[in-house]
């Protein structure tokens, strides 16, 4: 007699056999992880977002350095010039003049602009690295999504299988006159409606392959195995603090390095309607006026120059003021994110609770449904049960190996969700 497990045993082979033959290569989650992370476009674009930031720390740095500037003039007259003793003048004059200038004191903004600029390279890297945590959760999810979809379309044709190997022993039993047609009807009935249940685990196992693809970039129609079964126990994740959670966050200390540029930009506001002082040395080498002779000559001088704000009608007061309440935004900004992640935290936990219940239930469950499965087509092949007792445990056994894929699956997001939460997981 053709037991369950048999067809489990000779449905897997079938399995192996055929991703053998068509060569179909198996990806573990990281490796997926990280051919997800070097095709993401996401992170290309967070990537760029540092480079320029860190190109503007450089420029602001260069503030504190010396500039170097020359200015040149070069004259020629069409009409010949006389002086009024009848001398000629020369057609031609020149004048070159380099300059050497230092800000030595600019009321305290080109310090606030560089360190300001440093703190903004920062948020740049916790923009990048938030980005790749959104990424990884995103590989997590059509990681799974595949994994299940295709134990999805197994355990559908496992079921497939299973109502065939019964409508055989049907069909053999009418045959001999032992049941009635009413038998027969039933079990193709099922069948058919298995067969239209299996094209939908089908489609859903292509679209989810066609995201899993796409997501690191090659064909969509590109035949990949997932190594990391979803049908599989794994511990529970360990539980960090809020306060460790916190500071594990990228958007979290962005918040924080946002207060501190936003306090910057009051003393640079503020700054702007200080005094200031600059140095200077500057030369010229210019022909004499007037050019009799070609004559030239090299002058020099070095300079000190004072700026002092004295009235411009209140705009310091309102540029600080402006400078304030965005720091105070910010601020407030940090209280609304602290909240947010206590509720992320506290929910992604629950989460993870949850399903890891229902996932040891349903691997209770399969155990009992196979046992029910086995002992219901075993009476009815002894004559003892009836084609529904049959059709009902092979009914209960799909629900329930369905109910386990799914609290599999909703398992495996949960670890994901809480791993976001917490700041994401270090790619290996």
């Amino acid at each position: 007699m053709i037991t369950m497990k048999n067809i489990l045993c000779t449905v897997g082979g079938m399995v192996c056999l055929v991703a053998s033959a068509v060569g179909q290569r198996a990806l573990t989650l990281d490796e997926y992880r990280l051919a997800v992370a070097e095709h993401s476009y996401q992170l290309k674009i967070a990537k760029e977002g540092s480079v320029a930031a860190y190109e503007t720390q450089q420029l602001r740095r260069t503030d504190y350095l010396p500039r170097l500037d020359a200015v040149g003039n070069f004259s020629l007259n069409f009409r010949e010039q006389r002086t009024a003793t009848g001398t000629y003048i020369q057609p031609y004059s020149f004048y070159l003049q380099p300059a050497i200038v230092q800000q030595i004191y600019m009321g305290g903004t080109i310090r606030g602009q560089a360190e300001q600029a440093a703190l903004g390279y920062d948020m740049a890297r916790e923009d990048e690295t938030l980005s790749r945590n959104e990424v990884d959760y995103l590989a997590q999810y059509a990681y799974w999504n595949l994994a299940a979809s295709d134990e999805l379309v197994k355990a559908t044709r496992q079921y497939i299988n299973i109502i065939r190997t019964l409508q055989n022993v049907v069909k053999f039993r009418f045959e001999d006159g032992y049941v009635g047609k009413t038998d027969l009807l039933m079990i193709e009935a099922r069948l058919s409606e298995a067969s239209y249940g299996l094209v939908s685990a089908e489609t859903q196992y292509k679209v989810a392959l066609h995201n899993f693809n796409i997501l690191m970039g090659v064909t969509p129609d590109s035949s990949v195995l997932t190594a990391d079964m979803i049908l599989r126990r794994t511990a529970m994740p360990v539980r960090i603090s809020t306060e460790e959670a916190m500071m594990q966050r990228p958007d979290y200390r962005k918040a924080l390095k946002q207060i501190e540029y936003d306090a910057l930009g009051i003393k640079v506001a503020a700054g702007r309607f200080n005094p200031q002082v600059t140095a200077g040395i500057q030369g010229g080498w210019n022909t004499v006026n007037p050019n009799l002779r070609g004559e030239t000559r090299i002058d020099g001088l070095a300079y000190v120059q004072l700026n002092v704000p004295i009235f411009a009608w209140g705009q310091r007061r309102h540029n600080v003021a402006v400078s304030r309440a965005t720091l105070r935004a910010s601020q407030y900004g940090l209280d609304q994110l602290t909240d947010d992640i206590q509720k992320e935290l506290s929910n992604a936990w629950t989460s993870i609770e949850e399903s890891f219940e229902q996932v040891t239930s349903s691997f209770d469950g399969l155990k009992i449904a196979q046992e029910n499965l086995d002992l219901s087509t075993f009476s009815y092949n002894e004559g003892a049960a009836t084609i529904l007792d049959v059709l009902s445990a092979q009914l209960s056994w799909l629900q329930i190996y369905t109910n386990a894929i799914t609290a599999c699956y909703n398992y495996r997001l949960a670890i994901a969700e809480y791993q976001r939460a917490i700041g994401g997981m270090p790619y290996e």
